[in-house]
């Protein structure tokens, strides 16, 4: 990737570290710039951020920047983003300061609101539909994030994500019921048999990281940050998957309830065997994660949770895998 300074990294008069975000180690900090302005940094590089070493990602973000991808997001979505540098091996976003917009922690989400983050998302969907993007996160790739080829890697490589991932895969196989939770560790290990199938799906731009904690509300906008290690080509129905797996508990509706707004949105494009595969990805990108509350040692309360997610999930991906399954 070719080294492209941006006119903010000259401006900065001061900087204040945020930490880092999440479990990728990226590292976040606030600027005030010389013309008074307030904005955020995020710092990535695969040389420390794991997420983009199990998605291949080597500066999709700044691809977008460059070819104008960022300029065709439709109005409905307020991406935030601002300019991205490259440098020797990473890249840094710079964004609006965002941080009084986003939903946080706690924040839950109604019908009404709800249904304005899935119209934005169509919006984007339908704004970049038809067109597939090999050089941002492939549906393989994807699928690879909490894989068992992620989590020995990151364990040879002395990262304590690499035991986590692999202890979650073990509590959702006891989590799991046998026929789903046979095909879901198939595919865990061989992710490229479901991208393969959900590439014959028409495609068009995900984010690819839709969840609460990446959005907000502002001037009658759905603000989505974070773009760029899990944007991609993909069917639409892989963006809600991944949403419902992350966030179906914090909403007011039912898990069905999403789905029919969101098969609702597409019209005639809805596409019912993408959903199918979809919902089954969802499992395989982040059925772990149901899990990680029972590793991380949260007691009762998180093997409750998880099997109160699983009780919607197990039946609805058997149901699924009825018409496709790798075993």
């Amino acid at each position: 990737m070719a080294v492209k300074p941006s006119s903010f990294s000259g401006q900065v008069l001061e900087r204040e570290p945020l930490g880092v975000t999440g479990a990728s180690g990226n590292r976040l900090e606030r600027l005030t710039l010389r013309d008074g302005r307030v904005i955020v940094s995020k710092r990535v590089s695969p040389q420390w951020d794991w997420i983009s070493r199990a998605t291949g990602d080597d500066g999709g973000v700044a691809r977008m920047w460059s070819t104008g991808d960022f300029a065709r997001i439709p109005p409905a979505l307020d991406h935030a983003t601002l300019d991205v540098e490259t440098g020797d091996g990473e890249w840094t976003v710079y964004m609006r300061d965002v941080s009084a917009a986003m939903f946080g922690p706690q924040r839950r989400l109604d019908r009404p609101a709800l249904h304005c983050v899935l119209e934005a998302l169509a919006e984007l969907h339908l704004a970049f539909w038809g067109e597939e993007r090999p050089e941002l996160c492939t549906l393989e790739d994807r699928y690879n994030l909490l894989s068992p080829a992620t989590a020995r890697r990151e364990t040879d490589r002395g990262e304590p994500v690499g035991e986590t991932i692999s202890r979650c895969w073990e509590v959702f196989e006891e989590l799991a019921p046998d026929e789903v939770g046979r095909a879901i560790l198939a595919l865990a290990h061989e992710p490229v048999l479901l991208a393969e199938q959900l590439a014959a799906c028409e495609q068009t731009l995900i984010h690819g990281d839709v969840r609460l904690n990446n959005l907000g509300w502002a001037d009658d906008r759905v603000v989505l940050v974070d773009w760029g290690e899990r944007t991609g080509s993909a069917p639409p129905a892989v963006e809600l998957a991944s949403f419902l797996v992350f966030d179906a508990r914090r909403f007011d509706v039912s898990h069905d309830e999403v789905i029919e707004a969101f098969c609702a949105l597409y019209g005639e494009r809805f596409d019912a065997r993408a959903l199918e595969l979809a919902l089954i990805g969802g499992l395989v990108q982040l059925g772990c994660n149901f899990a990680l509350p029972i590793v991380l040692g949260r007691g009762d309360e998180a093997w409750v949770a998880a099997r109160t997610e699983l009780a919607w999930w197990g039946p609805r991906v058997a149901l699924a895998l009825e018409a496709w399954s790798p075993v």
